[in-house]
């Protein structure tokens, strides 16, 4: 997963999340 398909905020995933989270991460990581 590069990126989580995220229509509707009321149905969103676990994985989703998970891959928002590991998005955030990893572009946040980069110092």
């Amino acid at each position: 997963m590069k990126h989580a398909k995220v229509n509707n905020l009321s149905t969103i995933t676990y994985e989703q999340v998970l891959s928002i989270f590991n998005s955030y991460l990893l572009f946040n990581g980069r110092k």
